[in-house]
């Protein structure tokens, strides 16, 4: 009993009940028991953790992308968190884990944020600055800037609302206090969330923001703060090296252009490109609504944002309201001289973060505004990734808003001695945050139909069952040329309808990949931009032959009919009506061969007309052309990154081609042998990889016991395709668990230590 007793004290009543109500809002209002996915990112995850885990997260090259051609990538930084939520999933299987995980950012936010305060902010439990912290807290996690910029898109970023401020007192506290525990742990934390990496322009828009509140903390212990920085930045380089070293060295390992996402990103064409983008973007952008705590106004109605019937029925109702989050920053600033320096520094340096951030959230101040952000867009390499400045620094403007919020508030109180003021103004203050996050809470701005839809959503309660029986058969085939989605929409986008609800349905990147292990296309962005337009005007054009040789092209050999598209989606930006209309009878009667099987009503799995038949792998002498006959090969794919390959009847020089994404570093070997045989390697098609075979020199320079010379003087072989990056994949994490398991070790010998200090004095 006095051990309940003990425990019962240490638990903060106040905090706690806040973090429970937090963390239930997703599972009380939002789309619970429904999934809200699809998207670029599928948001499957959360359904298929495990699926994504074994046939996607462990490949490097070719099959480790969605719906398009795979590059050489390692995508195994999910893996940390899709395991996490494989084990919350196994443990609470009746979960909606979603929602789960939605409640746990808000909860987790509020928390951080609010020991974060607590570092400047001393305080009792329930006294005015324990208040203020709790308010500034609610703030910020209800803040309108990231509900509309994080919260809908649903990506991996949206976890930085919890993950930033951790981060951020970890390491302020490991400095403050010279405990290097605190650093390794926030090392181990962020790379548990090494999804974030996705988030980069947020990230560092956040850092932005936040640059003069560190700049400030590093004048206080600036000799501390370098050491704990380069600790930080070791151990995490080192716990994240399974993925890091592939992601460093992928630029450099090819010879080949197109594969160098970074650079195109950067290109000055690419910024000069961006120039306009970044004016139309911010043409409408006003400083009212974001000093008020509002997102703004004029994008919403000019671009037809469907949030903007709750921001004209509700946020506008609130604008003047509102000004309560202004006027502690205003009234701040007349109580500077009489504050302790401490407070007044954090002050100053807060409100510079939130003016910063104000100007890249907005942008559109005068000429100069504009005119200084294409600026920097022409000449600093990167920065081109604002150009959707709303987006990017939201979360930026609502974790500088509530801070300086906090601190104000803070400055206010200390010179005031009425306790009633305080007490009204923290009641109306509290209020007024609720009433701004009432759409949020109750979920509105998930109860809008898929966008230029009428009636169709994207919540599911589970696949439906032809889909299911089309996975189950898909599985069985042994087969690693591609599939393709008839018809293509203008995304690289699948439409799967729900199990029993109507208008419901999954919409994103295709899951064929890690469900039944197939890669595939399905619309407009699968394919690379030049074969693109060339394919989808072919459509239009009726040039169907021309589109049937890029399918060959491409490796699809196989294409899926899908028949259970809505009128609705037909009519969508996803298809547009002359394009679904322009994937007609003839156009089918030409690309489709051979029925395979039919799944119900809603698919059927056609070969590809035999005059485009294609091979993932074969020998031609011209690789301009197919072959004739395919009989010249027989292959094995034992791994997305190995193939065992049978050469029969090689007579002359001829090519095999591999209709997989260029890359140097693709190799013929001999089998259980280091020997290469030494071809010319050279692009095919513009992506693919094509070598030269010599018989002659064969016979030079391989060993007899390798090859076998049939009696007309024509050669049989076995050759193993192998992708050399694949020898590091292994090494990189053993470093990675090494670093691990030694972090691990050294913090519970800490927690025991400390346990140990604490009976003993």
């Amino acid at each position: 009993m006095n051990r309940i007793a003990f425990f019962l004290k240490k638990i903060n009543v106040p905090l706690s009940t806040i973090f429970f109500l937090l963390l239930i809002i997703p599972t009380l209002f939002w789309n619970n028991p429904l999934y809200k996915i699809g998207g670029d990112d599928s948001l499957l995850y959360y359904i298929f953790p495990l699926e994504m885990i074994r046939y996607f997260l462990i490949n490097i090259i070719s099959n480790n992308n969605l719906s398009v051609l795979g590059v050489y990538g390692n995508q195994l930084y999910m893996f940390p968190f899709y395991f996490l939520i494989l084990l919350f999933k196994n443990t609470l299987p009746f979960l909606n884990i979603q929602a789960l995980f939605y409640g746990f950012n808000l909860g987790l936010g509020f928390l951080f944020f609010f020991y974060l305060l607590g570092l400047w902010i001393k305080s009792k439990n329930l006294n005015h600055n324990f208040l203020i912290k709790v308010i500034a807290s609610v703030h910020y996690v209800f803040s309108c800037f990231t509900v509309y910029t994080l919260w809908q898109s649903q990506l991996f970023v949206m976890y930085l609302v919890a993950i930033f401020p951790l981060i951020l007192y970890l390491f302020i506290k490991g400095v403050q206090e010279n405990k290097k525990i605190y650093i390794i742990l926030n090392s181990v934390i962020l790379s548990i969330f090494s999804i974030l990496l996705l988030s980069v322009p947020w990230f560092v828009a956040l850092l932005i923001s936040s640059f003069p509140l560190l700049f400030f903390f590093f004048l206080k212990n600036k000799k501390r703060f370098v050491i704990f920085s380069s600790i930080f930045i070791l151990i995490l380089i080192l716990l994240n090296f399974y993925w890091l070293f592939h992601f460093v060295y992928s630029p450099f390992s090819s010879d080949h252009v197109a594969i160098d996402i970074i650079s195109g990103v950067t290109s000055q064409s690419f910024r000069n490109s961006n120039q306009y983008l970044v004016r139309i973007v911010s043409a409408g952008n006003s400083l009212i609504f974001p000093f008020l705590a509002l997102f703004h106004k004029n994008i919403q109605q000019q671009f037809g944002w469907q949030t903007y019937n709750i921001f004209s029925q509700q946020y506008l109702i609130l604008l003047y309201l509102n000004l309560v989050f202004l006027i502690p920053i205003i009234l701040a600033s007349f109580f500077l001289r009489k504050t302790k320096t401490q407070d007044r520094q954090l002050y100053l340096y807060s409100l510079v973060s939130w003016l910063i951030t104000l100007y890249f959230f907005t942008v559109k101040i005068g000429n100069w505004g504009v005119n200084l952000f294409v600026w920097l867009t022409l000449h600093i390499p990167g920065f081109v990734m604002f150009r959707n400045m709303y987006d990017k620094f939201g979360l930026a403007l609502a974790f500088s808003y509530a801070f300086l919020f906090a601190i104000s508030l803070k400055i206010v109180f200390d010179n005031i001695s009425n306790a009633r003021i305080k007490n009204f103004s923290l009641l109306v203050i509290f209020v007024i945050i609720l009433l701004n996050a009432k759409p949020f809470i109750l979920g509105e701005f998930y109860k809008y139909p898929m966008w230029t839809t009428k009636n169709t959503y994207n919540t599911i309660s589970g696949f439906n069952s032809d889909f299911n029986d089309l996975i189950f058969y898909l599985k069985k085939m042994d087969e690693p040329s591609r599939f393709l989605w008839l018809p293509m929409n203008n995304a690289n986008y699948i439409q799967i309808s729900d199990k029993s609800l109507k208008n419901h349905y999954y919409s994103g990147v295709s899951p064929l990949q890690f469900l039944a292990n197939k890669s595939d296309f399905n619309g407009k962005i699968s394919f690379p931009a030049r074969e693109s337009d060339e394919i989808f005007k072919g459509i239009k054009e009726g040039k169907y032959n021309l589109v049937g040789n890029y399918f060959r092209q491409f490796n699809v050999k196989y294409i899926i009919i899908n028949r259970d598209i809505s009128q609705d989606l037909q009519q969508s930006y996803l298809f547009g009506h002359a394009l679904y209309d322009s994937q007609n009878m003839n156009f089918y009667n030409v690309v489709l061969g051979k029925l395979v099987r039919n799944f119900g009503k809603r698919y059927s799995i056609y070969e590809i007309n035999s005059r485009f038949a294609n091979e993932k792998i074969y020998i031609t002498e011209d690789t301009h052309k197919f072959p004739t006959s395919f009989l010249q090969i027989k292959y094995r794919k034992k791994a997305s990154y190995e193939y065992i390959i049978q050469v029969k009847n090689l007579t002359n020089k001829s090519y095999l081609v591999f209709l997989d994404p260029y890359h140097k570093q693709w190799e013929l070997r001999l089998p259980n042998s280091q020997i290469f045989i030494n071809g010319s390697h050279k692009l095919v098609f513009d992506y693919a990889n094509g070598w030269l075979l010599d018989p002659e020199y064969i016979r030079k320079n391989v060993s007899k016991q390798y090859y076998h010379e049939n009696v007309d003087g024509s050669i049989d072989m076995t050759i193993k395709l192998f992708f050399k990056p694949q020898n590091y994949f292994i090494p990189g994490i053993i470093v990675s668990i090494s670093i691990l398991l030694l972090c691990i070790l050294y913090l519970c010998y800490r927690m025991i230590l400390n346990l140990y200090l604490k009976r003993l004095y």
